[in-house]
């Protein structure tokens, strides 16, 4: 997507919404034992070497969508019981080193397990809403 947006074929995100997102692939990697956490990332990224410049916590570049959009929304469920919340943890403090200002990063709480979030779609309206009500206030 950014590359599209550098190219000028679609317009600037209002907002980001990362939901139980993985932004730290070394530190997901570290944070669970179970080997399937590590065939998973090696599934996605057989490349190794490249999980610095597609993680977006490792990621620098200017032209990351979290960096352009309006709003930047992360959320994450305590009781998320596959993705810890110290993913979005690390995440807000990545934003926060960036150019960003803070007033245009939110912190959203879900509730549920992983698979409650995606599978009732309530989950996941409700932060989509919650997002773009964020966004208008913003204005």
């Amino acid at each position: 997507m950014a590359l599209e947006l550098q190219k000028g074929s679609l317009p600037t995100p209002l907002v980001v919404l990362g939901v139980a997102g993985i932004y730290d692939f070394e530190g997901l990697i570290q944070a669970h034992d179970h080997p399937a956490y590590k065939e998973f990332m090696e599934n996605a990224f057989p490349d190794k070497t490249l999980w610095k410049k597609a993680a977006p916590y490792t990621n620098f570049s200017p032209h990351n969508l979290y960096e352009i959009a309006k709003v930047v929304v992360i959320s994450y469920s305590d009781d998320d019981q596959l993705v810890e919340t110290g993913q979005a943890m690390s995440m807000l403090e990545r934003i926060e080193l960036g150019p960003l200002p803070k007033s245009r990063v939110h912190v959203l709480k879900a509730s549920g397990n992983h698979n409650d979030i995606w599978e009732s779609g309530t989950i996941l309206a409700g932060l989509i809403t919650k997002s773009l009500e964020i966004v208008q206030n913003s204005t």
